[in-house]
Order: structure tokens, then C-alpha cells, then sequence
């Protein structure tokens, strides 16, 4: 019994043609494309977290989730309890606070009598707020 392989067991070898055109095709537009369409499961790069904390902090959706913060504590001294559901701060700049309303009996009342009283607890809470402008919600 032989050990040496018989002849249809060896591989076959390749031509040079064929194994250069697989090495050049090994970085095509095409494929590269397709590898980046596929989602990839793993980290793309680790980030410190104080980094990202930093960054948050001093973004301009904190310095508005601050302002709102003032805003919505001086309407709730003013506003009663069954009164603050139905007014939603909606915007804040130059001065100018929009305030909507889901009831048009209750924006009436705030507008015509408790302007003042909204204006002066806003100041009070150290915002901007130098004019409220009124809206009807709607539905």
C-alpha cells in the first residue's frame, strides 16, 4: 500500500490569469459599498463619558430645558392646580414667552385679568420674559 496520493487527489493547479484577477478584485467600488451597507454589531470606538457629559452640559438643549425649567415653576405659582394641565409652554425667544391654551374660557380669564401676575412671577424667577403672546391649542 502506497502513501503518495494518486493522481485525481491533487489539487489542480491554478492559472496565473484567473489568481490575478482575484487578487485585483479584492477591493472593488461595488463591494465596498455593499460592506458598508451592512450593519455592524460591535463599538465603533470607545468615548469617555465625561466627554459626552460635557458636551450635553454645554449644548444649547440644556440651557432651554433650564429656561423652561424657570418658566414652568413661575406658572405653577400662579396657576392652580386644575388650571396648570391645560397651559403649555411652547416657546422663548427675545423675550417673548408663547403660552398655549387648551381651554378658550380659560385664556381669556389669564389673558384679560392675570397677565400681571404671570409677568411678575416670571420675573421673579429670573427669565427673559417681558411680553406673553396667546394661543388657543388645538385639537
Amino acid at each position: 500500500m502506497s502513501l503518495a496520493p494518486r493522481p485525481d487527489q491533487l489539487p489542480k493547479p491554478r492559472p496565473a490569469a484567473a489568481s490575478a484577477a482575484k487578487a485585483s478584485s479584492a477591493s472593488t467600488p461595488e463591494r465596498d459599498r455593499a460592506l458598508a451597507r451592512k450593519p455592524r454589531l460591535g463599538f465603533r470606538r470607545a468615548e469617555g463619558i465625561d466627554a459626552l457629559v460635557r458636551g450635553f452640559l454645554s449644548s444649547d438643549d440644556v440651557r432651554k430645558m433650564k429656561r423652561f425649567a424657570a418658566v414652568r415653576g413661575a406658572l405653577d405659582r400662579v396657576l392652580s392646580d386644575k388650571e396648570q394641565p391645560k397651559v403649555q409652554a411652547m416657546h422663548l425667544a427675545a423675550g417673548v414667552l408663547t403660552l398655549e391654551v387648551s381651554d378658550g374660557v380659560l385664556l381669556g380669564e389669564l389673558r384679560n385679568h392675570r397677565t400681571h401676575d404671570l409677568l411678575s412671577s416670571l420675573g421673579e424667577a429670573g427669565t427673559t420674559v417681558t411680553r406673553i403672546a396667546w394661543r388657543l391649542a388645538r385639537k
